[in-house]
């Protein structure tokens, strides 16, 4: 059996009680899933889960609505991932860069963005 990493209870605490309220801040529908875990990430049938414990911090999967977290790290660096990856989810169209470094200082100060504008679905013709 392989040894499993996991986060240290405080640092898992905090993540997940961050979670309601930078949902609410992103303006998302759904708490997104969060794991601290490879293998899950791997059940789940996620693509690029090979290197996430060695090479990122956290990732995100905005279609799937789940973000992955290193176990690896401490409370702030969590924090900033976590944020970090909740931009991702918010707007997934945006790429690193300074954009991106300024949604992410908006958010860790507590600013809330606009909900998403819903794409209009095309009416159904009746044949």
């Amino acid at each position: 059996m392989k040894y499993r990493i996991k986060p240290k209870p405080y640092v898992e605490a905090m993540v997940r009680s961050a979670l309601p309220g930078l949902t609410k801040l992103c303006a998302l529908e759904r708490i997104p899933f969060l794991t601290f875990s490879k293998q899950q990430i791997k059940r789940l049938g996620l693509k690029r889960y090979s290197n996430l414990g060695n090479r990122y911090r956290g990732f995100a999967w905005s279609d799937k609505n789940v973000i992955y977290i290193s176990p690896r790290i401490d409370a702030e660096q969590a924090r900033k991932t976590l944020t970090h990856e909740f931009i991702h989810l918010r707007f997934p169209y945006l790429s690193h860069g300074k954009n991106f470094e300024e949604k992410i200082g908006r958010l860790l100060k507590g600013e809330q963005f606009k909900p998403r504008k819903q794409r209009a679905t095309p009416e159904r013709v009746a044949l």
